[in-house]
C-alpha cells in the first residue's frame, strides 16, 4: 500500500519533486540562453541593417545625378514616422548624421530621370537622322523597337527636338 506514511510513498514524492525542481531550473536556464541568443542575432541584423541604409544611399549618390530628388519614408503609419525629400547626397548626409534614421522600416522612391537622358548619345544621333528623313510618328516606332523605351515618351521627345 503506498502512502503518506509509507517508506515507498515518500520516496516516491521526494523523487517527483525533485525531477519538478530539475525541469524548472532546466527551463529558466534556457529562457536566459533563448533570450541572450535571440538578442544578439537581432543585435547583429539592425546593425547591418543600418550600415545597409547608407551603403544604398551612397551607392545611388555615385549612380544618379546629384541634383536627382529622393524622398526617404521612416516608420509609416507609426508614431515616429519620417517623410524626408531632397537630394540624394543631401539625404544621405542626414542619415549619416542622425542615428535614428536608420532605425526601423524604411521605403526610398527616387524620382524619374529626365526626359531624354535614357537615350545613349548614338540613340540621340539616331533619332536626329530619323527625324530628318521620317515623320515624328514612324521615327519614333523605330526608335522604341531599337531601344525598348516607350513609344509615346519618344514621341514627346522627338516633337521637342523636331520644333
Amino acid at each position: 500500500m503506498i502512502g503518506p506514511a509509507s517508506l515507498r510513498g515518500r520516496l516516491l514524492l521526494c523523487m517527483g519533486l525533485g525531477l519538478s525542481v530539475l525541469w524548472l531550473v532546466l527551463a529558466v536556464w534556457l529562457h536566459g540562453e533563448v533570450r541572450d541568443r535571440v538578442a544578439r542575432v537581432l543585435d547583429q541584423r539592425l546593425a547591418a541593417s543600418a550600415r545597409m541604409v547608407v551603403s544604398l544611399l551612397e551607392s545611388l549618390a555615385g549612380l544618379v545625378d546629384a541634383d536627382r530628388e529622393l524622398t526617404l519614408c521612416r516608420e509609416l503609419t507609426k508614431r515616429f514616422e519620417t517623410v524626408r525629400r531632397g537630394p540624394v547626397t543631401e539625404l544621405l548626409e542626414w542619415v549619416r548624421g542622425d542615428k535614428d534614421q536608420r532605425r526601423g522600416e524604411l521605403v526610398l522612391v527616387l524620382s524619374p530621370a529626365p526626359r531624354g537622358e535614357q537615350l545613349s548619345e548614338q540613340d540621340r544621333a539616331l533619332a536626329k537622322a530619323l527625324l530628318a528623313e521620317l515623320p515624328v510618328s514612324r521615327a519614333a516606332r523605330i526608335l522604341a523597337a531599337h531601344t525598348g523605351l516607350k513609344r509615346q515618351e519618344l514621341y514627346n521627345y522627338l516633337e521637342g527636338v523636331n520644333s
